[in-house]
């Protein structure tokens, strides 16, 4: 039977990473002259960038006329760390697009057993995170990924891309 390191990760609250963003308010503001005035984009940006009041006017107006729409042009994507009980109520109201690390294709046995717990619980109950990781070894040597992952706690790290 193969021995796995536990690392037990003692973290109150879960890791959030920002990974990358994208739009402004600047190029909502261009592309209005874009798509109504057909202007280039180049154009658009350097006049925008050369008037920033138009940014400002033209954002509080579509707010003011209730075109929120045009904000979903900007947005940002966050790595999400936390267990797997806790990425699960995240994804579970889909206010996001979410990609879930796979328990299925993960191969746990190489050492990546990570858990998520409140420090009371983790000093206490590391012995049973070492027993739940070596019982889920032993499974990966006679089941399939997508059967052994069913002896893993809910306390497992998991990670989301969110968008």
């Amino acid at each position: 039977m193969q021995e796995v390191k536990v690392s037990v990760v003692n973290i109150i609250r879960p890791r959030v990473e920002l990974v990358l963003t994208w739009g402004s308010e600047e190029l909502i503001a261009a592309m209005t002259d874009v798509v109504y005035r057909a202007y280039a984009i180049e154009d658009a940006m350097r006049r925008v960038r050369e008037k920033p009041e138009l940014v400002v006017r033209r954002i509080t107006s579509f707010l003011r006329d209730g075109h929120h729409s045009v904000l979903e042009f900007m947005g940002a994507s966050w790595l999400i760390e936390g267990s797997r009980a806790f990425t699960h109520e995240v994804i579970r109201h889909r206010v996001a697009s979410y990609w879930q690390e796979s328990q299925r294709y993960v191969d746990y046995t190489k050492g990546q057993l990570r858990y998520v717990l409140p420090p009371a619980l983790a000093s206490q109950w590391s012995n049973y995170l070492d027993s739940a990781s070596q019982t889920y070894v032993r499974a990966r040597e006679g089941f399939a990924p997508e059967d052994a992952r069913y002896l893993l706690p809910n306390a497992m790290a998991s990670r989301i891309w969110a968008r």
